[in-house]
């Protein structure tokens, strides 16, 4: 949180482009993080549609340029087309990471992959004030009766709650 008490997230869902990004996508980001500044942004998936792993890395180099030339932080969650490649959805992550995402895989052993929570430090950044939680919904639900599309998991709720209430300990009872 800044002086004031603010911290501001910027999302941006859906980019859908590939190693040849449309240059109108990178202005409409360059100009929406000058004009409204962020605290964070967050990438909600499906950014990518490029199906080669080297295409994918250009995409996402690509995209958060503009955030790492402003000293932006940033994160994603993968969207239901993100994993629709060649390619695991670690090897993606690991992508994100190489270009400066803060999100994390916390717990390899729950479904999805990315999977963590961010800690927002208290305008003095003597406390943890806030804490952003990223969730892997998944693509396709394997139980065609669900419906297509899937969902945030039993066991990541589960994870939710044990790791919200050992952070809530941690940080006096907050």
């Amino acid at each position: 949180f800044d002086e004031n008490g603010q911290f501001k997230i910027m999302i941006f869902a859906d980019i859908q482009d590939n190693r040849d990004i449309e240059e109108s996508t990178l202005q409409l980001i360059r100009e929406t993080l000058d004009k409204y500044p962020p605290d964070l942004v967050i990438f909600l998936g499906d950014n990518s549609v490029d199906r080669e792993l080297d295409g994918y890395r250009q995409s996402v180099e690509s995209f958060t340029l503009p955030c790492r030339e402003r000293n932006i932080p940033h994160a994603f969650v993968f969207g239901n087309h993100d994993t629709e490649m060649d390619a695991t959805p670690e090897e993606l992550l690991a992508i994100y990471r190489e270009f400066g995402s803060l999100t994390y895989d916390a717990d390899p052993d729950i479904y999805g992959c990315g999977n963590c929570n961010l800690p927002i430090l208290s305008s003095d950044g003597n406390k943890t004030a806030f804490n952003l939680w990223l969730f892997d919904s998944g693509s396709a639900h394997p139980d065609k009766s669900i419906g297509g599309y899937d969902c945030v998991r039993a066991d990541q709720v589960n994870w939710y709650k044990t790791t919200a209430a050992k952070l809530k300990e941690e940080n006096n009872g907050e």
